[in-house]
């Protein structure tokens, strides 16, 4: 499979330059060593050296350890999402920093609309990446991203088979679930707290579906990565025998609450420090009426 075509668009959307994209081409199907690719695309050596190690910082190429250095982009997909998510991190890093600024001159309320699970999905990515926490009430037939799996293979295998069974309110693609699982993984890595409210009758309904569609060892293994997460990271599960008929989102910055209606992703996404004291207080009450997870795996 050719990745020309990818590779022209991330220079067209990304500013990658046509001297990066002769490198890319000439690694994509196998390593070489620098002067193999100087050789195959004509630049000269001692130009060339300032295009890899751009392409190495942006997580696009990686060197071996050992001389005589060796570069790859392999596997390309793997290093295109990689640096997509890079690209976005620094988007919302940058937006935050100047809306902070924004806020420090006036009480600034910005509301946002949300019209389609594309866009769901990257507020989702751009709250997990800007907020000191995250607290996320599922809606009533949810299986929140957070309870998938900590073991990459599986969750992508978990929102696929969930992405046949029913409509889902994030954009269904593999790409935007293994961007979803590494901003998930990195938001856990840093500390960061996050807590998750989830309806009892989707908890068990989807448990039920992960066993019979894949087995108990991978159901198992759903079971030990939540007790692992709690134990080892700052997350925080509770199940609540309620309906809730929209998810919502709580970040220090943000709220977001969204719903499907007449088949298509909706909502809004509105930064305001009170909104989010409101939506918290909500989200305490839910959380108080609600059992932590590991006690209503063992209460079964």
């Amino acid at each position: 499979m050719s990745f020309d075509a990818v590779f022209g668009e991330l220079k067209n959307r990304y500013g990658l330059k046509s001297q990066h994209l002769d490198i890319l081409g000439c690694l994509q199907h196998s390593d070489r060593s620098a002067d193999a690719i100087s050789k195959q695309t004509q630049i000269p050596l001692g130009r060339l050296y300032g295009f890899l190690n751009e392409l190495l910082d942006n997580g696009l190429v990686d060197k071996s350890g050992r001389k005589p250095f060796q570069y790859s982009v392999q596997p390309p997909q793997e290093k295109i999402l990689l640096f997509m998510q890079r690209q976005f991190d620094t988007a919302v890093r940058n937006q935050s920093e100047i809306m902070n600024l924004l806020e420090q001159k006036d009480r600034l309320h910005h509301l946002e609309v949300i019209e389609s699970s594309e866009r769901f999905s990257y507020a989702m990515l751009q709250m997990l990446n800007e907020g000191k926490y995250f607290k996320a009430m599922a809606r009533q037939t949810s299986f929140p991203f957070s309870l998938y799996s900590h073991d990459k293979k599986d969750f992508l295998a978990i929102r696929e088979a969930i992405g046949r069974r029913r409509q889902t309110l994030a954009y269904h693609t593999p790409e935007i679930a293994a961007i979803m699982f590494n901003t998930i993984t990195e938001f856990h890595r840093k500390r960061r707290p996050y807590t998750e409210i989830v309806c009892k009758e989707a908890f068990d309904t989807h448990l039920s579906f992960i066993r019979e569609e894949f087995g108990s060892d991978m159901h198992q293994r759903i079971l030990d990565g939540l007790a692992h997460k709690i134990k080892h990271f700052n997350f925080k599960a509770f199940v609540v025998d309620e309906i809730n008929p929209m998810q919502i989102f709580i970040t220090d910055k943000r709220v977001l609450f969204s719903l499907i209606f007449k088949g298509k992703t909706s909502g809004v996404v509105i930064r305001s420090s009170d909104v989010v004291n409101l939506y918290e207080h909500l989200f305490a009450t839910m959380q108080s009426r609600a059992v932590p997870i590991e006690d209503y795996l063992k209460l079964k």
